[in-house]
């Protein structure tokens, strides 16, 4: 999952294929590619990604009352170089 982190308003917004994104304020924005794999990126955005899997995972162990009482996942920023989530100006 590819999703964009406005560092002006702290938004985390989540990105679609059919619609350009934006956060609160207005200062980041971004969007899937019609391939569905592919995005970018614009404004202030930080580039935050989450394997749906690990997301999937941690629903099913809170609803099972496995693990963390809040179903914790890891997320990462992607790098600046990253070929499937680029920068556009």
């Amino acid at each position: 999952m590819k999703l964009i982190l406005c560092p002006d308003c702290g938004d985390l917004v989540t990105l679609r294929v059919r619609s350009v994104r934006f956060c609160e304020c207005g200062a980041s924005s971004g969007q899937y590619e019609a391939n569905g794999h592919d995005a970018w990126y614009a404004g202030k955005a930080i580039p935050v990604g989450a394997l749906n899997g690990d997301i999937r995972r941690a629903i099913e162990d809170r609803k099972l009352g496995l693990g963390e009482e809040h179903g914790n996942f890891k997320a990462f920023i992607f790098s600046p170089a990253a070929l499937h989530y680029q920068r556009r100006a």
